[in-house]
């Protein structure tokens, strides 16, 4: 599919099948990325210090050509085809060769952005799973946290949720509460009711949910409790 990304470990480079030769020239072009670095960084050359930013390395074409298996002329034909592509963009000097990756990006951060998938993750996807649940926990732990039952409810039945299951089932219970169009006075009301009917260990938010109708419910006088 032409769409989409994948991660590939440098490590691959010391594959016996990737060290074949001669290389052809999209397997050139993928060891160049590869060898990329992936962040600045400084290096002592001879007694310089060399900057060599995210999406450049330092070669030489005759190290390429043996490592590709190929002739120093093919190795700078390459690189002519690569800026002539606006692939790649070279600085040469009687002392190294600074290669730079057009657009590094592109094949890197923006990819993994788009999937949530660092670089050190050895499952991509099942990281990502993590940090959508951890997200998606957050949200209802805020969305149930601002409902008006959501205190009366932690306070009575002395609930400590800790786990999604445990924040699924308080947000069933509003949501059943809601529809009975419940306020903290007719759960107290049930509670107690229930408490002296069953006793006390039959009293659970989805029992008195159960019996709501048969519980009865408080007296009220101009919207006041009696």
């Amino acid at each position: 599919m032409p769409n989409g990304w994948i991660s590939l470990h440098r490590k691959i480079r010391e594959n016996p099948i990737w060290k074949e030769k001669p290389f052809s020239r999209g397997q050139a072009w993928i060891d160049l990325i590869l060898r990329a670095n992936h962040k600045d960084n400084q290096f002592l050359l001879g007694n310089e210090f060399i900057l060599c930013k995210k999406g450049q390395f330092y070669t030489s074409e005759s190290k390429l050509s043996i490592e590709w298996g190929w002739s120093r002329k093919k190795v700078a034909r390459f690189f002519k085809c690569l800026e002539g592509g606006l692939m790649v963009s070279r600085k040469c000097t009687n002392k190294w060769t600074r290669i730079t990756i057009t657009n590094y990006s592109t094949y890197q951060e923006m990819g993994a952005a788009k999937e949530q998938v660092r670089h050190r993750s050895g499952t991509g996807e099942a990281q990502v799973r993590h940090t959508n649940n951890n997200d998606n926990k957050k949200n209802t732990m805020y969305s149930l946290e601002n409902e008006p039952l959501f205190k009366e409810i932690i306070k009575i039945w002395k609930l400590k949720p800790a786990t999604k299951s445990d924040w699924s089932r308080i947000g069933k219970i509003i949501k059943d509460l809601k529809l009975k169009k419940a306020v903290p006075e007719d759960i107290s009301f049930r509670v107690k009711a229930i408490i002296s009917k069953w006793g006390p260990k039959t009293c659970t938010p989805e029992a008195v949910l159960k019996h709501w109708d048969e519980l009865g419910q408080p007296e009220r006088k101009m919207g006041l409790i009696a």
